[in-house]
């Protein structure tokens, strides 16, 4: 399906991508190493109930830094959107 979601395991791996989200869960910042040469991925976040959530990101050469500080503790979903249209869904808590 192109879709692959991270577990809210401590360092998880995403096999079938490459990436990593860590730490998860996490209490400020989720970094997410992108597989080599995936280039800059659109990014969006949303609650559990599919609203999309304010949260600022970093877009560095192979990691996007979702900056969850300040926000509800709960369950969050961060949407990265590839230019080959292979699109990924992880799967955070923010503590």
């Amino acid at each position: 399906t192109g879709c692959s979601t991270g577990s809210t395991a401590i360092g998880a791996q995403d096999a079938a991508s490459g990436s990593v989200a860590y730490p998860n869960p996490t209490r400020g910042a989720l970094h997410i190493d992108l597989p080599a040469g995936s280039g800059p991925p659109t990014v969006t976040v949303h609650d559990l109930l599919g609203n999309r959530v304010a949260m600022s990101h970093t877009l560095l050469k192979d990691q996007v830094i979702v900056d969850a500080q300040g926000r509800a503790s709960g369950t969050y979903i961060v949407s990265l959107g590839y230019a080959n249209g292979r699109q990924q869904h992880i799967r955070f808590v923010r503590e």
